[in-house]
């Protein structure tokens, strides 16, 4: 992969929308919307961070922005990682308000800072594009790397993108064909980009590096080992 192409790369997923969650009717049905709305307009942080989903998603309501927006910015000031990392969503990509890249990253980086997966990945992302902060791809790595520790394959990706660039960390072809194997799992939002990645990448190796990496993908996948396997393999 070249250098000119790490952004390109690092943007493939950034402005993708929060996904529905398993726990919200869809689409949203009158009662729960009723309800949700209730608990939302007593201040329940939960309810409120719920009903921005609903009109961010057009669940069962017209979508609207504007209200998903405001919903958002209610449940993250009362400290809710996954709201603060929506309302970052917004700001960054100027959806229901003008795009402020700045707000985008403080909003990432409380969410981030609680351990939400999503804000850590969109922090990383922030700091190796620049967006909103200067660029650090040092602090990149470490954000991804929290992401991909807790699963995210996004995350895996996205640090792979690193290692093989040598940004932030000491290029190593072999752990980056291991977190796009990572990447490349079933059911990975980010399988088909990885694969991409990888025909590019295995050009490059050898047929030991690639059993390297076989190895390194095993032992990323075992239960709380991640941390550890890549810290071995640098």
């Amino acid at each position: 992969m070249k250098v000119s192409a790490l952004c390109l790369w690092l943007c493939a997923f950034s402005s993708a929308r929060a996904a529905l969650p398993a726990d919200l009717p869809s689409p949203t049905d009158a009662s729960t919307f009723t309800l949700t709305l209730a608990a939302a307009n007593h201040g329940d942080a939960r309810a409120e961070y719920e009903l921005g989903l609903i009109y961010n998603l057009g669940s069962g309501v017209p979508q609207s922005e504007e209200l998903a927006r405001r919903w958002y910015a209610k449940a993250a000031d009362q400290g809710l990682a996954c709201a603060q990392n929506n309302l970052g969503v917004l700001y960054r990509d100027g959806i229901g308000n003008k795009r402020d890249p700045r707000k985008a990253y403080d909003y990432f980086k409380q969410a981030a800072e609680q351990a939400d997966v999503k804000g850590e990945f969109n922090l990383g992302i922030a700091y190796a594009t620049g967006s909103g902060v200067a660029i650090d791809y040092a602090a990149a790595a470490g954000w991804l790397s929290q992401a991909a520790e807790a699963g995210y394959q996004k995350a895996s990706f996205s640090l792979a993108v690193l290692y093989a660039q040598g940004k932030g960390v000491t290029q190593n072809l072999i752990i980056a064909d291991a977190l796009l194997n990572v990447a490349a799992s079933e059911g990975s939002l980010a399988k088909a980009p990885a694969q991409a990645a990888k025909v590019a990448l295995e050009k490059q190796l050898s047929a030991t590096d690639l059993r390297a990496a076989r190895e390194l993908t095993r032992k990323l996948a075992e239960k709380d080992q991640f941390a550890r396997a890549l810290l071995n393999a640098r």
